[in-house]
């Protein structure tokens, strides 16, 4: 009986709040629309999406002040899981946490006290609404539900990009990073 407890214990949240999407659910955008796309690290460096041609990518939208935050670790754990087939990039956004007037420096910081030493952590920026950064907006056009795209809501929800650029999965929060789900796409 404990062991039916702790499989279901384990399972629900991840059939609950994620989503391994299927290939008619996929909105289709083009690969290469992702492969487009760059950014600025906190560091100041430029980030050519181009250079994960090839490989799985993990894009979580995370924060500092938030309840979340032990998921960092899970993360890098998964980053030194896959060091060549799988990059973890995370997306600094306030808009949930109230991280607030934060400087780069002051962030990167923060982010190697909580042992996340990747160097792919993204400048801060919106991920959901209007303001959106392009990331989000291809990510949103990429996953639908009904004919509405998928957004964050809250911190720390994870998109599986696979090798081809096309988005796969997608998991709230609530889901723990080293989740088999997450895993099993990650293979």
């Amino acid at each position: 009986m404990y062991k039916i407890f702790l499989t279901a214990l384990i399972l629900i949240p991840s059939l609950l709040f994620g989503q391994r999407l299927k290939e008619k659910e996929r909105a289709m955008p083009m690969p290469e629309e992702f492969y487009a796309l760059s950014f600025k690290t906190l560091g100041g460096e430029r980030v050519n999406f181009e250079e994960f041609r090839g490989k799985r990518v993990l894009i979580v939208n995370s924060a500092l002040r938030c309840e979340y935050i032990w998921q960092l670790s899970a993360l890098q754990e998964l980053q030194f899981a896959f060091p060549n087939n799988l990059r973890v990039i995370l997306f600094h956004s306030s808009q949930f946490s109230g991280d607030g007037a934060i400087t780069n420096s002051e962030l990167i910081e923060s982010y190697k006290e909580h042992l996340f030493i990747e160097p792919y952590i993204i400048e801060d920026s919106q991920v959901k609404g209007e303001e959106r950064n392009p990331l989000f907006s291809w990510l949103y056009n990429s996953v639908k539900e009904g004919k509405k795209g998928v957004e964050p809501q809250w911190n720390f929800w994870k998109f599986v990009v696979d090798e081809n650029g096309v988005v796969v999965g997608y998991f709230t929060h609530l889901v723990n990073p080293l989740d088999k789900s997450i895993l099993d796409l990650l293979k």
